[in-house]
């Protein structure tokens, strides 16, 4: 061991030294470091490492070490210490897949996937796959280093596997649950479906159990109609004709209480009705002005009917008390000058688009290369609502690299 770490300290990994002289050079730098013992070891393997180049292999980079423990001293056990440790090292620094043998040792887990290796693993191609892990902060979006060379932890992609195996493109969602494109995209902007990976540059990232789950829970409340019978409408027209929010009328539906159903030769998604009158009934408008929290994400494209709300409880914007003249009932209503109060101080990713000229795929792409986070609240992320000086900083600076560019 002393010959085969000096070798490698002294003489940047030859194999062998080839006169006296500088076998006992190789002897005496060996057996200095291994003097001082484990630690000083591990050093040595860490430093060589650490100093490689990402495309090295193992035997390059521990030349005449790596190769006498593996071959010329493989048989003799006495030197089991030192296999472990490299063997070790070995393990934590390349993608060594389980079944291979590393030092006289069968790999019984692999610890590391390159890109190569999980796209076999996955059926996915190497460029699809290093985007959704970059999505999913496993790689750094901005590392120049080629597919050849990325490394990363193999839990990680098992724990994406599944999740991986399930996306597919939007399209199969929509036609799966029988919406229509109207259909969808509305269940998109009211956030009541969402891709599984949110990336600009990531087109299969819907899963289709997302749609059926949607499909399952309302058709469970609803009963059987027949073919355009008078009085009903789909719960996206009925949304639209009162006003409602589409998630109010989801949830009414789902407790049993706003009656529903299902339209004779119909399908799925499309096949769903709400009684008019029922809904009419619940969402009337009160006699005054202005719109309710969740009406007014709505109207400016942020999703949760919640989200509007928990800024007004956080006193980020503010909100009027009306009184309804017909019930006696307080409402709160979101007023011209309390939608003043919101947009004074920031915008939602649809009135950012408006004010910029900008579409909401590239704002969000320079929101997360600028670190533009969406606003908080103790109730957590209000999605799709940034401060606007952030915005605007943002875009300014993405306008001046852009006009550099040129």
């Amino acid at each position: 061991m002393c010959y085969l770490v000096g070798l490698r300290l002294g003489q940047g990994g030859d194999a062998v030294a080839e006169d006296a002289r500088s076998i006992h050079d190789a002897y005496s730098a060996g057996f200095a470091l291994l003097s001082d013992g484990k630690n000083a070891f591990e050093d040595f393997l860490d430093d060589l490492l650490a100093s490689r180049q990402l495309s090295d292999r193992r035997s390059t980079v521990l030349g005449p070490l790596y190769a006498g423990l593996r071959t010329g001293l493989n048989t003799d056990d006495g030197f089991d210490f030192f296999r472990d440790i490299v063997r070790e090292k070995v393990l934590r620094t390349w993608p060594v897949a389980a079944g291979e043998m590393v030092l006289g040792r069968v790999v019984e887990r692999r610890r590391l996937h390159s890109l190569a290796s999980a796209a076999e693993e996955t059926g996915e191609d190497e460029g699809t796959l290093r985007r959704l892990l970059v999505a999913q902060g496993v790689i750094p979006g901005d590392s120049d280093q080629s597919d050849a060379t990325i490394v990363f932890p193999a839990e990680k992609l098992d724990r994406m596997t599944p999740m991986i195996s399930e996306l597919v493109h939007l399209a199969q969602v929509r036609e799966a649950m029988g919406a229509s494109e109207t259909q969808f995209d509305a269940l998109v902007d009211e956030g009541l479906i969402r891709p599984r990976i949110e990336a600009a540059n990531i087109r299969r990232a819907w899963a289709v159990q997302d749609g059926l789950a949607i499909v399952s829970r309302l058709a469970a409340a609803a009963r059987p109609l027949k073919a355009d019978v008078a009085g009903w409408l789909h719960p996206q027209d009925a949304a639209a004709r009162y006003r409602a929010p589409l998630s109010d009328l989801f949830r009414l539906i789902e407790r049993g209480q706003l009656v529903a159903g299902l339209a004779e030769g119909a399908n799925g998604y499309g096949a769903l009705r709400v009684l008019a009158a029922a809904v009419e009934e619940r969402f009337r408008p009160p006699q005054h002005a202005g719109l309710s929290p969740s009406a007014f994400g709505t109207s400016i494209g942020v999703r949760g009917a919640g989200a509007i709300q928990s800024m007004i409880d956080e006193g980020l914007m503010t909100a009027s008390d009306v009184v309804d003249p017909r019930t006696g009932r307080v409402h709160i209503r979101i007023l011209p000058t309390d939608a003043d109060s919101f947009h004074r101080r920031f915008y939602s990713l649809q009135t950012a688009g408006e004010a910029t000229g900008l579409n909401w795929r590239r704002l969000a792409s320079i929101f997360t290369a600028q670190g533009v986070e969406a606003v908080s609240t103790s109730s957590g992320a209000v999605e799709r609502v940034y401060a606007r000086a952030s915005v605007d900083r943002a875009v300014a600076r993405f306008r001046a690299n852009e006009t550099k560019k040129q």
